[in-house]
């Protein structure tokens, strides 16, 4: 008996399906399965088209697991070892005289894809914000249930700014720094909806607000990139942030959380900056955030003129030096190089200021640069 899978590539279940099998007198139909690693929940239904009752058995190695005698029967069986198993239906009795029609739907679920079923609608219920499903689910589940991605019930109530759910699971002891595929705790998933009120209520649980994801990426990064969407609530999720102690101070070996820098060296003043984000650039420099040529460079380079304006009143230093480790010019170079023409000229003015209050001030390198910006 050839088994079918289920039209749904994610799913494991393996289906046996037949119809108007034919039982001749003194013969047996049967048929073996596998039940998997970590065993197996057998579905079963038959019936005998002319009514006749006949025995069914389901076995695993010597041992009967279902044993009856019908015409018709649907069931279902907990089989909880994994290993090599039957069923059979016999038309071997006294009175086995004539064929009996037999049609079947058998199919074998793993029992390990039952439990992500579960997590799944569990993980769905929390997305929605329906607690009192939320904590039926978790009558039969653990409060780190995760599906196949690592999201948990507090990662998908965080995500989806139910905050009322994720008090009632933070109270149940829901884990706080669990992390998902891409390395997100549920602070960073709140974060990075711009769900203000479950920023804070992670937070009061003492969620770490320097925890990175596998972008490298902190809470304060996750927000400006949301920002954009969501520019107002993400400004006051990165109030309350920047009202952490780890905000502007370091522990050993963690960089404040305003100066990290994400994988590819962007502080969260760059991201915001970068994104054109000026509430949140506002906010970030308030609360001490460094400016430096590097930055101002990656943020001329984006043309954002009102951030580079912002981010020029706290920059103090020479704007035409360039960069000694990449030897990268700075950020004029930088903008005229993308043919951002305001930024150009925010930054000549810049330079001019600079200049003046320079003894024997060159203007050879800003000439230089706005060459290259006019052959753009």
């Amino acid at each position: 008996m050839a088994p079918a899978t289920p039209q749904d590539a994610d799913d494991p279940s393996v289906k046996y399906h037949g119809r108007s099998i034919d039982i001749q007198p003194g013969d047996s139909f049967g048929f073996p399965f596998e039940s998997p690693e970590g065993g197996c929940v057998l579905r079963y239904g038959f019936s005998f088209a002319d009514g006749t009752e006949l025995p069914f058995v389901v076995l695993q190695g010597e041992k009967e697991l279902v044993s009856t005698t019908s015409a018709k029967v649907e069931g279902e069986l907990q089989i909880p070892k994994p290993g090599l198993c039957h069923v059979r239906w016999d038309n071997t009795g006294f009175l086995a005289y004539y064929a009996r029609p037999l049609t079947y739907d058998l199919l074998c679920v793993p029992s390990t894809y039952l439990q992500l079923l579960r997590r799944r609608r569990m993980l769905q219920l929390a997305s929605a914000g329906e607690l009192d499903g939320v904590l039926l689910a978790l009558n039969e589940l653990p409060l780190d249930a995760a599906d196949e991605k690592g999201r948990t019930a507090l990662h998908a109530a965080a995500a989806g700014g139910h905050v009322a759910l994720v008090e009632a699971l933070l109270r149940q002891g829901a884990p706080l720094e669990s992390t998902t595929a891409a390395g997100a705790t549920p602070l960073l998933e709140a974060c990075a909806h711009a769900h203000a009120q479950c920023v804070g209520a992670l937070l009061a649980a003492d969620a770490d607000p320097c925890v990175r994801d596998g972008s490298g990426r902190t809470a304060l990064h996750v927000l400006a990139d949301c920002a954009p969407f969501h520019e107002g609530e993400a400004a006051v999720a990165m109030a309350q942030l920047l009202d952490h102690p780890l905000a502007a101070e370091s522990l050993p070996g963690v960089e404040p959380l305003l100066h990290a820098p994400d994988a590819q060296g962007a502080t969260p003043l760059v991201r915001a900056a970068s994104a054109g984000l000026r509430l949140l650039c506002e906010q970030l420099l308030g609360a001490g955030a460094a400016v430096d040529a590097g930055a101002l460079r990656a943020v001329a380079a984006s043309g954002e003129a009102s951030c580079v304006q912002l981010l020029l009143r706290s920059c103090t230093v020479p704007l035409h030096e360039t960069d000694a480790a990449s030897g990268e010019g700075g950020p004029l170079h930088a903008a005229a190089a993308a043919g951002h023409v305001p930024t150009i000229g925010l930054l000549l003015e810049r330079l001019r200021e600079q200049d003046a209050l320079e003894e024997g001030g060159d203007d050879g390198s800003v000439e230089s640069v706005a060459r290259v910006g006019r052959l753009g």
